[in-house]
């Protein structure tokens, strides 16, 4: 986990020079959230994870926001109620 930053700086550099974009920077939160995560798929998720973010992120820096680990879903505000 200790090398998670490093190796999330380093794909995030490929993701964008093969999306014909420049690398964004990474928010120091977004290092804390990458490392806190159990990472089940290993680096395959991690770049799907960074690809994600990527576009999401629209060319700003990537924030927490931007990260969303597979199988968990954005949050879109309360869940209704009972009727």
């Amino acid at each position: 986990m200790d090398d998670t930053p490093l190796l999330a700086q380093s794909l995030l550099d490929r993701i964008a020079v093969n999306n014909h974009a420049c690398p964004p920077p990474l928010s120091e939160a977004v290092f804390d959230k990458l490392q806190q995560h159990d990472w089940p798929g290993n680096v395959r998720e991690l770049e799907n994870t960074l690809t994600q973010a990527l576009l999401r992120a629209r060319g700003g820096t990537i924030l927490p926001d931007h990260i969303q680990f597979a199988g968990a879903t954005p949050a879109m505000g309360s869940p209704p109620g009972p009727r």
